[in-house]
C-alpha cells in the first residue's frame, strides 16, 4: 500500500467493517492526522447498505459542513431515506388516485 502524504486540511474517507473512516489533517500541523469512526448505527434492521449510507450522510455533512446550504447561503443538501424509489412511487400513485377520485 502507498504511502498518502498530506497537507494542511486533507481529508480522506475509508469504508471500515463497521462504519466509515473519515482522516483528516490538522490545519496548522499537517503531520497530526485526525481519526474519526461514523458507526453504521441507524439500525434499520434489514438492510446493511441503509445503515452505511445513514452513517456515509453523517459523515459527509460533518467533514464537508462548509459546503452545506445553511440560512444564508447556498450548497449541498444531504437527504436520507430509509425506503427506495419504489415506494416513494406507490405514494405519489396513490395520491394522484384520490386526488382523480375527488375530481370526478
Amino acid at each position: 500500500m502507498a504511502i498518502v502524504n498530506y497537507a494542511a486540511g486533507d481529508i480522506s474517507i475509508k469504508k471500515v467493517e463497521n462504519g466509515w473512516l473519515l482522516i483528516e489533517s490538522h490545519h496548522t500541523h499537517p503531520e497530526r492526522l485526525m481519526y474519526t469512526v461514523f458507526e453504521s448505527d441507524f439500525n434499520s434492521n434489514s438492510n446493511t447498505n441503509v445503515d452505511d449510507a445513514h452513517s456515509l450522510m453523517r459523515l459527509v455533512g460533518e467533514a464537508f459542513e462548509s459546503y452545506c446550504r445553511s440560512d444564508k447561503t447556498g450548497g449541498i443538501i444531504l437527504e436520507f431515506n430509509q425506503e427506495g424509489w419504489e415506494n416513494e412511487q406507490k405514494e405519489t400513485l396513490l395520491k394522484e388516485n384520490k386526488k382523480d377520485q375527488f375530481n370526478v
